[in-house]
């Protein structure tokens, strides 16, 4: 069943909404890459399954009200510091 769930989450529309805790209960095995704060003051958080290899972007509102935004499968973790585009010197 909580594999079910977990399916669910990854394949479910970028309006899927529930509260964070919900959503989080339903991807237990998912660890946060990244998290950051809005200037509108929405929490933005990346998360991965280091086992199944997939991920999934999710936003939280000041409400607690927690969506998934999207989803994939595969993905690198680039070194700290890893520039954007290098600069090309004239």
């Amino acid at each position: 069943m909580k594999y079910l769930l977990m399916i669910w989450v990854m394949v479910a529309p970028a309006f899927a909404c529930d509260t964070r805790q919900m959503v989080l209960e339903k991807t237990k095995a998912y660890r946060v890459l990244f998290r950051g704060l809005s200037k509108s003051g929405h929490l933005m958080e990346i998360y991965r399954n280091e086992k199944i290899r997939a991920w999934f972007a999710a936003r939280t509102d000041r409400k607690g009200v927690m969506c998934v935004l999207m989803q994939g499968r595969g993905f690198e973790t680039m070194p700290l510091g890893t520039p954007v585009a290098r600069r090309i010197e004239d």
